[in-house]
């Protein structure tokens, strides 16, 4: 069975059509994955903004050392009555600041 060359050359853009159509359904989908993250991690930097606007810092009083560790700073400020703590560059030191309500 022979065929024209009229079909093999059907064909052949047929099956160019369907892998272009292929690939872009693929950039079409990266695009959407990657604009969803943006998304998300848009609305997590704004909650953690606002989060940071309802939050006083205080320097711990019983903090001893270079703070490397904000778990171990959120400890001490707890013992000290706060909300917790987290460690912060100030005067090019990582020190531990108490953080509570304002």
């Amino acid at each position: 069975m022979a065929l024209s060359r009229g079909m093999v050359l059907f064909f052949l853009l047929l099956l160019v059509a369907a892998e272009i159509g292929t690939i872009d359904a693929k950039k079409k989908s990266k695009f959407a994955k990657k604009t969803a993250k943006s998304l998300t991690k848009d609305k997590e930097e704004e909650k953690k903004e606002e989060e940071e606007k309802n939050h006083c810092l205080s320097q711990s009083h019983h903090f001893k050392g270079f703070c490397l560790s904000s778990d171990t700073c959120a400890e001490v400020c707890q013992k000290e009555g706060f909300h917790g703590g987290e460690c912060k560059l100030h005067n090019a030191m990582r020190k531990c600041f108490c953080k509570k309500p304002c």
